[in-house]
Order: C-alpha cells, then sequence, then structure tokens
C-alpha cells in the first residue's frame, strides 16, 4: 500500500477518502489530505483522528459543520468550537452543553446567524444583550427567547422590526398598544395575536384592515360594522363583512361608493347602505 501515492490521489479527485479502508481512514496524513481537499472530510475519518486537536481544527476551519462528527472532547474545546460557530453560527447545534452556555461563543454564534439563539443554554437565552443581538440579526429568533424577554419592549420592536411574529410576544407586549400597532402595520394578519382589548380598538383595526379586509375576522362584530373602519379599507369583499351580508353569494361586480356621507356596498343584486355615525 502506496500511502503517499493514496494521498496524491486523493488531493486530485481520483479517489474519495470515504471508499478507503478503516486502516487508511485512521492514517493521519491520509486524513489531513482529505480534509484539506473534501469539505465533509471529518466525517469518514476513524475515532481516533475524531479525537485529534489538529486534525480537527483543520477540519471546522474548512468548514465549521464538521464540529458535528468531532469527539465529545473536542465538541466541548473552545478553540475549536468558536472556530466552528465563527464560520456559520448555526453550528452552535453542535457544540458540547457547556460551550453552548458560554457568553463569548454563543455571543459570536448569534452575530453569524441570529438563530443560533435555539441552540443556547438557556441562562443566555435570557441575557438581554445576547438576544437584542440575536434578533437584530434574525427577529423570528424571538421565539427562542426566555419568556421574561418575549415580555421585554425593546426586545420585541426591535424583532417585530426585523421579521418578528407578535405570536411569540408575551402577553403584555400584546396588549401594549404602540407595540402591536407595529406588529399590525407590517402585517395586518397580527392582529389575530392582539390582545382582546387591542382588536377592539379603533385605530389599531385600521391599521390592521387598511390593506387587506380579510384581518376583519379578527374584529368584533361591532367593529366590522363600523362606517369609519369600512370606509378605510381599499379592497372590501362581502364574505369579511358583517353577518347580515354574507347571505349574498354573489360577490362579481362588488363595489365601494357614497350616497352623501353613506358607505354603499353593492353589486347587481344589491345594495348595502352602512350610515355615518
Amino acid at each position: 500500500m502506496n500511502v503517499q501515492q493514496i494521498i496524491e490521489d486523493i488531493k486530485n479527485g481520483d479517489i474519495e477518502f470515504s471508499s478507503l479502508c478503516d486502516e487508511l481512514r485512521n492514517n493521519y496524513d491520509v486524513a489531513m489530505a482529505a480534509i484539506e481537499c473534501e469539505s465533509r472530510g471529518l466525517e469518514y475519518a476513524g475515532d481516533e483522528l475524531r479525537n485529534n486537536y489538529d486534525i480537527v481544527m483543520a477540519a471546522v476551519e474548512n468548514d465549521g459543520s464538521n464540529l458535528a462528527h468531532a469527539s465529545d472532547e473536542l465538541r466541548n474545546n473552545y478553540d475549536i468550537v468558536m472556530t466552528a460557530v465563527d464560520d456559520v453560527g448555526l453550528n452552535l447545534e453542535y457544540a458540547s452543553k457547556e460551550l453552548k452556555n458560554n457568553y463569548d461563543i454563543v455571543a459570536t454564534a448569534v452575530m453569524r446567524d441570529g438563530w443560533s439563539l435555539k441552540y443556547a443554554g438557556d441562562e443566555l437565552k435570557n441575557d438581554y444583550n445576547i438576544v437584542k443581538v440575536a434578533v437584530e440579526n434574525d427577529g423570528p429568533s424571538f421565539i427562542h427567547a426566555s419568556k421574561k424577554l418575549r415580555d421585554n419592549y425593546d426586545i420585541v420592536m426591535v424583532a417585530l422590526e426585523n421579521g418578528g411574529s407578535l405570536e411569540f410576544a408575551g402577553k403584555e407586549m400584546r396588549n401594549n398598544y404602540d407595540v402591536v400597532m407595529t406588529a399590525v402595520k407590517k402585517y395586518g394578519g397580527f392582529l389575530k395575536y392582539a390582545s382582546e382589548e387591542l382588536q377592539n380598538n379603533h385605530d389599531i383595526v385600521r391599521a390592521a384592515v387598511k390593506r387587506d379586509c380579510a384581518h376583519l375576522k379578527w374584529v368584533s362584530e361591532e367593529l366590522r360594522n363600523n362606517y369609519k373602519i369600512l370606509n378605510s379599507i381599499s379592497n372590501l369583499h362581502p364574505h369579511y363583512l358583517p353577518d347580515d351580508l354574507k347571505k349574498f353569494k354573489n360577490y362579481k361586480g362588488w363595489i365601494k361608493g357614497h350616497v352623501g356621507n353613506d358607505l354603499v356596498l353593492y353589486n347587481n343584486d344589491f345594495d348595502f347602505r352602512l350610515k355615518y355615525q
């Protein structure tokens, strides 16, 4: 067996590391050559080499996801894990429990990818600075924050500005006027997750349904009969209007108009007048 020839064949792409026998996949020089040439080479290395610092460091420098194939001991090595998460934050998934609770490791991970907050230890999911960085980079990662921070005004507002959902905000924040107004201006459907009180707030509801009347389904019957709210909607459709209109099935040619101060909804079959109040 000519080890040097095997190494040359690996470097030239003439042979795959995974196809070699156990003896060669446990050979330091062969494995190192494979790792330098194949992004996932560590996956096929022998157990002894997966616990070799130089081999594993070379592997994660090439592709941080190789951390998944390192030994338990090296997945608890600060330098190796830091290299992996600095490459791709989501590699935090493969770190040891101890390092998932290391501030610097997790801070680096969430800076690279906010969603890596999912893999942080519970203590750091409750750290204001860690969570803020995570939601700045990925608003939806807000779902992985602690219950306490999902009820923090600043965290929730940053999350909403970066694509997060009101659905995962705490009860207090879902009853906060500024938070809910910010949310429904981003997407009217977030009205569904607002408190009952704010689902019946005129300003909140008008902002939510302004561009899409479908969100009227989250509004009380009283407000679905409200002139000012209906008059503010640009694309009224009877399916979402008050119950006394739903008996009409022919929605084709639906038109919104006015007679004096009254709002008039009509098509070829009927008309419905809502008095200005």
